[in-house]
């Protein structure tokens, strides 16, 4: 590739960042630089890895469980030993596979987020070269929010890092942990170009309210089965637990519920909830304007941002999973109604019904746009 700049991601960001460059910007997929790995090449792969490496990260596994006062099961503690063996061998296969052709590593690389394994062996088959990596933000951004997970995931491997706009860039640059970093350096964290979007903010005059029945869209988050993340997410079964709690208590009050699920989730929400609700399966962009009032329970969803630009007000649920910083909270509640959230004795999430109730109406009346200018413009 020379000195061409190559993408292995496209997204809108990455577009806007693109065209403000002097030279061209050349999208690759992934698949030119990976393959599947033969049965055979497993085992031979797998005698290449530091078995210590292994040991240590199910030993700090077990002492996380420990930790939360819960006794390892040998049967866990093999299936970590097993899991972790093989995922270091595959990704150790895949490395050495794109250095064992250099003609094929970029000098300059580009991609979306670090959390994409793809992304994150070319990023480091680049380090290892000696190559510039450059990295973007995606979704909602996050410099809002006073997260380790951004330091871990997004500026590791990592010499640039690309975001929306100034205010995103600042908090993330606020919120770095350098002690969490494997590489010496903070990456360079910078802005696209402000562009001029034609966002107008709705006069607050003009945004939905209505007295009677509301068709309230519960905009799901990630179901994420048994996969692991950086950023903590409900899993399937409490979410599945509070969403029917909720459907049942918004029809109690009068209102219609509407799911829409995320279209990416590991775990297909099962059909026994229809009957608790209207489900959609349509892109949110195509079916938002169905919903008298949109309600979230998730920090960093696409879709959050998208019904933010919105005429139709917002009812926010902060389980505490990605603290806000304080400023950046106290914007993002003059647009949304915030209601805040917990997690009992049994791990269920709860909330106060009554105060749930008070936001439906509150939400209707929060028409500040100041969030939306400085984090997600």
């Amino acid at each position: 590739y020379g000195e061409d700049t190559i993408t292995s991601t496209i997204s809108p960001l990455i577009e806007v960042d693109a065209a403000n460059q002097a030279s061209p910007v050349t999208f690759r997929r992934p698949n030119l630089w990976f393959s599947a790995v033969a049965d055979g090449d497993v085992e031979p792969c797998r005698a290449r890895i530091d078995t210590g490496l292994v040991d240590d990260i199910v030993q700090a596994l077990g002492a996380t469980f420990d930790r939360s006062g819960i006794c390892m099961d040998p049967l866990v503690s093999r299936f970590f030993r097993e899991f972790v063996s093989l995922t270091i061998t595959l990704v150790d296969h895949h490395l050495r596979s794109v250095l064992d052709r250099p003609s094929r590593v970029p000098g300059k690389l580009w991609t979306g987020t670090g959390g994409d394994i793809w992304s994150r062996i070319l990023r480091q088959a680049v380090r290892v070269s000696g190559g510039e990596i450059t990295g973007h933000d995606h979704a909602l951004g996050e410099g809002h929010l006073a997260v380790i997970g951004k330091t871990i995931v997004e500026l590791e491997l990592c010499d640039r890092f690309v975001t929306r706009n100034s205010h995103q860039a600042r908090g993330i640059a606020n919120g770095v942990r350098q002690e969490m970093l494997i590489q010496e350096h903070v990456p360079e964290i910078t802005h696209v170009r402000a562009v001029d979007s034609g966002y107008q903010p709705k006069p607050a005059e003009n945004l939905r309210r209505t007295d009677n029945a509301l068709r309230v869209m519960i905009v799901g988050t990630n179901y994420p089965a048994d996969t692991m993340r950086y950023g903590a997410v409900l899993p399937d079964i409490i979410s599945l637990d509070w969403h029917a709690r909720l459907m049942g208590w918004l029809r109690k009050n009068g209102h219609h519920p509407v799911f829409k699920p995320h279209p990416e989730s590991f775990t297909h929400v099962p059909a026994s909830l229809d009957a608790l609700c209207e489900r959609i399966e349509q892109p949110f962009e195509k079916v938002m304007d169905q919903a008298d009032l949109f309600l979230f329970d998730c920090h960093s969803s696409t879709t959050l941002r998208d019904a933010m630009l919105s005429d139709r007000p917002i009812v926010y649920v902060d389980f505490g999973l990605a603290p806000f910083f304080p400023e950046a909270r106290e914007q993002f509640s003059r647009r949304c109604a915030v209601v805040d959230g917990w997690f009992d004795e049994h791990n269920r999430a709860q909330v106060d019904w009554e105060q749930l109730g008070e936001a439906l109406t509150h939400s209707q009346s929060l028409s500040d746009f100041s969030f939306v200018r400085d984090y997600l413009l």
